[in-house]
């Protein structure tokens, strides 16, 4: 038995190393990669990065995008920054420290300047408006600390456009779309800011200046690189839109709604079409170019937009006349780390990686109760959500609301099974 251990790590990294060579891979569970060593672990994420995949896909099946690596002196500015504005205050000394860095001799803040500039030239290229990210993962977490009285206007607004139609459903799916509309940056400052409050971004930049401190450069790049995305106001406005996909060596194996919290009626009305539209597009638009390239792993997931053609239409709805076209966000690792939606990846590996072709979007049943959005929504949204629906605070604060039934809405004509039964084959 004392060979175990080495014997069982060396097939992990084979198995890993693999998914570029097209081999299926072998998942345990939540401890997939256990004992793998970091460079391998790191080079096997790199392959993933944005300039490997968007030169394959091209600005028409994707949206037009640009990065560029920051500089030492730029990560550290970013650093200080966040310090400056997040270190509570018990670390008085590292938040002093930030401010010197910033503002004294080695004059980090001029820096920050410089990127902006920088930014606001490629905004320009990109129309004006656009998403940001680093190559590792987005400032996501920004808003929710950030001085919030745009976001939370912005939320506010929202409520009063469905202050006719007032539904849990609706209102959670609103603050979703609050949350991405906040994400949106048109100028350098707007990047500035999100980097510098994000604490997903402070971590990832940290570690990868203290790696290149240590003599490891290398080890992480996409920490260090800024991705900035075309916006697209439709796709914001509207999140049942996005779908996340499974490919395991080139073969489509999983399709869900990507956000999770919530029922979507539109969606689930006209999943069977859009499911079929997605798998056509893959098939004809993003496996050929993928597999062609010759460069790309066979395995992925895979992140949809689908949109009406007449993006006058109101909601997924009028693509069933008009048609859909169909974007690819972004490509990630075929890992656990990429969030499953609606699959599980230890009780569902055998179908991501084997298949048949699944599809999976949430039924009428699991619409959100009032109750249940105090789990979602942090206090500052879950204050004017109280302030323009009234109606909810004596669930929200005494907790009836979770014990009551959703009336379901009137079934579809399509078969309407559970969102862990829920199946629509292409093939």
């Amino acid at each position: 038995m004392e060979n175990e251990a080495p014997r069982m790590n060396e097939e992990r990294v084979a198995h890993f190393r693999a998914w570029k060579d097209g081999d299926p891979p072998t998942l345990d569970g939540d401890n997939f990669d256990k004992g793998l060593d970091d460079d391998t672990r790191v080079a096997f994420v790199k392959q993933y990065e944005l300039s490997k995949w968007y030169p394959l896909l091209g600005p028409t099946t994707t949206f037009e995008s640009f990065e560029f690596s920051l500089e030492d002196l730029e990560i550290e500015a970013l650093i200080a920054a966040h310090e400056e504005l997040e270190l509570p205050l018990i670390w008085e000394d590292m938040r002093e420290a930030a401010k010197e860095a910033l503002d004294g001799e080695r004059g980090l803040r001029q820096h920050l300047s410089a990127l902006q500039d920088k930014v606001n030239e490629l905004l320009r290229q990109l129309g004006g408006a656009g998403f940001i990210k680093l190559g590792t993962r987005s400032p996501k977490d920004a808003p929710l600390k950030t001085p919030m009285d745009r976001h939370l206007q912005t939320w506010r607004d929202l409520l009063k456009q469905h202050a006719a139609h007032v539904s849990p459903l609706t209102d959670l799916s609103a603050f979703q779309v609050a949350l991405t509309k906040a994400l949106k940056v048109s100028c350098g400052k707007d990047v500035v800011d999100l980097l510098a409050w994000s604490t997903r971004s402070y971590k990832d930049l940290k570690e990868q200046h203290d790696l290149r401190q240590s003599g490891k450069p290398n080890l992480d790049p996409g920490a260090s690189v800024v991705v900035l995305r075309k916006w697209n106001g439709w796709i914001a406005d509207h999140p049942e839109c996005e779908l996340r996909g499974f490919v395991s060596c080139s073969k489509f194996t999983g399709l869900t709604q990507y956000n999770v919290f919530t029922h979507f009626p539109v969606l689930w009305k006209y999943r069977e079409l859009v499911t079929k539209r997605v798998y056509e597009f893959w098939e004809t638009e993003v496996h050929p170019k993928i597999a062609a390239g010759k460069t790309f792993p066979l395995s992925y997931v895979v992140d949809f937009a689908v949109v009406p053609k007449d993006t006058t239409c109101p909601d997924l709805a009028g693509g069933v006349e008009g048609g859909w076209d169909v974007f690819v966000i972004e490509l990630n690792p075929f890992y656990q780390y990429a969030g499953p939606s609606l699959f599980d990846w230890a009780e569902d590996v055998d179908q991501l990686l084997k298949g048949p072709f699944e599809s999976r979007f949430a039924p009428p049943k699991e619409e959100a109760t009032v109750f249940s959005m105090r789990k979602y929504l942090p206090l500052p949204y879950l204050e004017v959500l109280l302030e323009e629906r009234p109606s909810y605070e004596e669930k929200i604060l005494s907790g009836l609301g979770g014990e009551e039934e959703e009336e379901e809405p009137e079934a579809p004509t399509a078969p309407t099974p559970t969102a862990r039964q829920g199946r629509c084959l292409v093939m």
